[in-house]
């Protein structure tokens, strides 16, 4: 079921039924309250790439990792992405894994961000004196650290 078959069958407008959804205040409590319950009965699920479109979000978060096949085959990264993969999870993110050769990592941050794949990154094995962490900082991109930097502006 798709929003406008929802709609049809409620008799309101498709832009009232998205409004219901996405809890808008100017929707009657009442109708907020009939379309929501009319969504669960009937398995209604949002379009993700529409969802995507409106608000402006990947519902992704990335992590740029070695390419080396002793970092991947380590049963502690595979603990940690499966691990952060269920937490995503549970807000309907995705976690997308970009594998990183030499020294291309700050070029494949840019190209996650700029791309618009997704809303941060998690940077992984920090070092003391970081260049991802600076760069990421300058271009005011977020992300969260894993491990220690004395980056920390």
């Amino acid at each position: 079921m798709n929003i406008k078959q929802l709609a049809k069958t409620l008799n309101l407008s498709t832009s009232t039924v998205s409004r219901a959804l996405n809890g808008y205040t100017d929707v009657n409590p009442d109708t907020r309250l009939r379309v929501q319950q009319a969504a669960q009965s009937l398995g209604y699920r949002p379009d993700a790439s529409a969802r995507r479109l409106v608000r402006g979000d990947a519902e992704a978060v990335g992590i740029v990792y070695s390419a080396a096949a002793e970092v991947l085959g380590n049963p502690q990264f595979l603990d940690m992405a499966g691990g952060l993969s269920d937490r995503l999870e549970q807000d309907q993110f995705d976690l997308l894994l970009a594998l990183a050769k030499d020294d291309h990592e700050l070029k494949i941050y840019e190209r996650l961000f700029r791309g618009g794949r997704v809303d941060s990154v998690i940077v992984a094995n920090t070092q003391v004196h970081d260049d991802r962490i600076n760069f990421l900082l300058s271009k005011n991109y977020p992300f969260v650290a894993y491990g220690r930097t004395a980056n920390c502006e």
